[in-house]
């Protein structure tokens, strides 16, 4: 999660000076709704100088901070207007940073192989993740946005009939009529990368980091359908779910925006 980090002098003459005391707070301009409390207290950066580090707002949100200097036994508010995110970012390597990822975590069942993982092979793990499943298979609809690098989000079909008719907000395809969209955030009225793809790369990355069933599917790949080693066997079916190279978990999350029949757009 991006985060921007709000500033504060207090000048007295025109001179830096530190303040008896000073608070903030920081509301959201379209419904008045705290984001940061009153009486909130800064971090002390330098002589006279304040800071406070918040998460982005959604995009299309606005903020506005007051900063509550006391000099001289007398209280000032100043009121500004706290930076905004101007649109929503593209999506890049990867559905999900390691710091995101541990959101996402929190709400999932134990994955031992993240768990033990550093940072590092967390997020190489999730980098893999990402392109396992942009690659596994042909999905329905289009990207949202013409410009994005990954599969999702996707517009899902064009309700009209007419291919290429979206969201249509900057760099995006075509008029500014609503379509279907895997997904979208009324709230913020952004498209945003479904919960379950999120969930998904998760789990391949778990899969990925534990190895399992990694050796069986390269020996898929290499035309193996049976295998015997110490008077154990074991022969390979046919599945769906295996050549697209997902482990289950991620399968079953994703095959559900899987191309079936009719056409891509």
């Amino acid at each position: 999660m991006s985060t921007t980090t709000l500033s504060f002098a207090n000048l007295v003459g025109g001179i830096a000076t530190n303040a008896t005391s000073i608070t903030l707070a920081v509301w959201r301009t379209d419904n008045g709704q705290n984001v940061v409390p009153a009486l909130t207290v800064p971090t002390t950066t330098g002589t006279g100088a304040y800071s406070y580090t918040l998460a982005d707002p959604a995009y299309g949100l606005t903020y506005k901070v007051v900063w509550t200097p006391v000099n001289g036994g007398v209280t000032y508010n100043v009121t500004e207007d706290a930076p905004g995110t101007i649109e929503p970012p593209l999506p890049g390597v990867s559905y999900l940073t390691v710091t995101a990822a541990g959101q996402v975590r929190a709400n999932l069942p134990p994955m031992s192989a993240w768990d033990a993982a550093n940072s590092g092979a967390q997020a190489a793990a999730l980098v893999q993740a990402t392109s396992d499943i942009d690659n596994a298979m042909r999905y329905q609809g289009k990207r949202h946005r013409h410009d994005q690098p990954l599969q999702f989000p996707r517009l899902a079909y064009a309700s009209n009939g007419f291919p290429g008719y979206g969201y249509g907000y900057a760099g995006e395809w075509g008029q500014s009529t609503p379509r279907t969209v895997w997904d979208w955030d009324e709230a913020n009225q952004t498209a945003v990368v479904p919960a379950d793809v999120l969930a998904a790369t998760l789990w391949q990355a778990n899969w990925i980091l534990g190895g399992w069933g990694v050796e069986r599917l390269d020996e898929q790949h290499q035309g193996v359908k049976s295998q015997q080693a110490a008077g154990v066997g074991e022969s390979y079916g046919e599945s769906h779910g295996a050549r697209t190279g997902l482990c289950r978990r991620a399968w079953h999350l994703l095959k559900k925006y899987e191309l079936v029949s009719g056409q891509l757009l």
